[in-house]
């Protein structure tokens, strides 16, 4: 996908492919894909033999990160979610050369925008980015802070 942002990208993609649309529209969309998400392995996703493995990642974080999926998890759904998120997020670092700001970045950020809305409150580019997933430095800098302060280590 070549566009100028990801939300853009993702848009293209839902109008053309009714795969994804019929998928959106699941009334157990959320939990479904949850449940996938919350299940995988880094190492199998990195090292497990499927070449578009880590690309097949980062465009299933695209697709958590749809509002149709997030609105259907609900509050609790979406605490599980980021918690799943950031998990992962812990275990990419391990793998900076394979993923770099990945897809999750956008995921979580949305989530916290949704449930957390006061950790970014003021954060200048902090909307656009949740509408377009188009990452800016320092709304990368808030939500390492606000990860920070939700999952304290």
């Amino acid at each position: 996908m070549v566009y100028n942002t990801p939300q853009m990208g993702m848009d293209a993609v839902i109008a053309e492919f009714n795969g994804l649309s019929a998928l959106l529209s699941r009334p157990d969309v959320g939990p479904v894909l949850l449940d996938f998400y919350a299940g995988l392995d880094l190492e199998d996703v990195v090292n497990g033999g499927d070449q578009f493995g880590v690309i097949r990642l980062e465009y299933f974080e695209m697709i958590l990160a749809q509002n149709q999926v997030l609105e259907n998890l609900g509050v609790s759904g979406r605490a599980e979610l980021l918690a799943a998120t950031v998990r992962l997020a812990q275990a990419k670092d391990s793998y900076h050369d394979v993923f770099g700001n990945s897809e999750g970045t956008w995921l979580a950020g949305k989530i916290i925008w949704m449930d957390h809305h006061d950790l970014l409150a003021g954060v200048d580019g902090a909307s656009e980015y949740m509408e377009t997933g188009f990452l800016m430095v320092y709304v990368a800098d808030a939500l390492d802070a606000a990860i920070a302060e939700l999952f304290p280590e």
